[in-house]
């Protein structure tokens, strides 16, 4: 029943591929466009561009303001 909003600056045109069009999945241009309206921030890459996040504004963007670490970054 969630509705994910995702964004990876490498796997996003493949995952448009892969999953095509949803209703539950938004594939996202930008990393601050996925945190609009999103209820909590899951983390599943370890990209370096999301190893020093601004908190302020994630906390900020959204309505429960937490952050699942899923690779320890």
């Amino acid at each position: 029943g969630a509705r994910v909003r995702a964004f990876d600056p490498v796997a996003h045109e493949e995952a448009r591929r892969l999953y095509g069009d949803r209703a539950d999945l938004t594939i996202c241009e930008h990393a601050d466009t996925a945190l609009d309206g999103a209820d909590v921030l899951a983390v599943v890459t370890e990209w370096i561009e999301f190893r020093s996040p601004d908190f302020r504004e994630i906390k900020q963007k959204l309505k429960f303001p937490t952050i699942f670490d899923g690779r320890n970054i």
